[in-house]
């Protein structure tokens, strides 16, 4: 029977595996997600071969066949999911996504659902967000090769934990560059001041977060690096002109 294309995301299912067997040639009605946790493996789809190790991510289209040849022990996880084309690009390819980031995160939270009695409006909006962030991290890497050896570096701090007390001084040492032609160029390539730039990341990831309907404002803000919610919801709302809590339902 077909799978009809949801308007939000739809996930099918989400598994673990473990072992060393090979995957024969075979397909899905939906997208599917194979994040490596542990070990490395090659993927044949498409007339693509595409190999991956811990900490990345196989992306492969819907109803294009494909195997898995392991090479030795590996352990990954799978999530299966419908999404229009605007929402998410399938073509086959490979994403890094450590394993300690909120991409990571979520898939393992969707295969723990997937055993759950829980209503799949629930997995809807936690595979959104996954959808989202995956589709950020697709972006940052096109604009971190574009840009300058320092500002990439400053941008990679930044980036590797927004909710960590930066200050000026830890990203002219990451870049190698003084404070004003750190944000001469930041202005120049970003179109503003690399302490502007971070809580403009900050408040994109809440965007992100608040997808997932299972975070709490308050544990949002804490993700992002405010510590107090109401200062997070005041940042919020100059910023995208609602609180959080009414930008989450306009967006459901």
């Amino acid at each position: 029977m077909a799978t009809t294309i949801a308007p939000v995301p739809a996930v099918i299912f989400a598994n673990r595996y473990q072992g060393s067997r090979n995957v024969v040639m075979h397909d899905h009605a939906g997208i599917e997600l194979v994040l490596v946790l542990r070990g490395h493996c090659r993927i044949h789809v498409g007339g693509q071969v595409l190999s991956a190790g811990a900490g990345e991510l196989f992306v492969l289209p819907a109803r294009v066949p494909h195997d898995q040849q392991n090479h030795g022990e590996v352990e990954t996880l799978y999530v299966e999911f419908t999404a229009p084309p605007r929402h998410f690009s399938e073509h086959p390819r490979v994403l890094p996504v450590p394993l300690g980031s909120w991409a990571a995160t979520w898939i393992k939270q969707l295969v723990a659902l997937d055993r759950e009695p829980v209503p799949p409006p629930v997995r809807s909006g936690l595979a959104l967000a996954l959808i989202a962030h995956l589709n950020h991290l697709e972006e940052r890497n096109e604009i971190h090769r574009a840009l300058p050896q320092g500002v990439a570096a400053a941008v990679r701090l930044m980036e590797e934990d927004l909710r960590a007390g930066l200050i000026v001084d830890d990203l002219t040492r990451a870049s190698g560059l003084s404070a004003s032609h750190l944000a001469a160029l930041f202005r120049r390539h970003l179109g503003c001041a690399p302490m502007a730039w971070l809580q403009q990341q900050r408040l994109e990831l809440a965007c992100r977060l608040l997808r997932n309907g299972s975070l709490s404002v308050a544990e949002v803000a804490a993700a992002c690096g405010y510590p107090d919610a109401n200062y997070f919801a005041r940042l919020f709302r100059q910023r995208h002109g609602s609180a959080p809590g009414a930008w989450r339902r306009r967006k459901a």
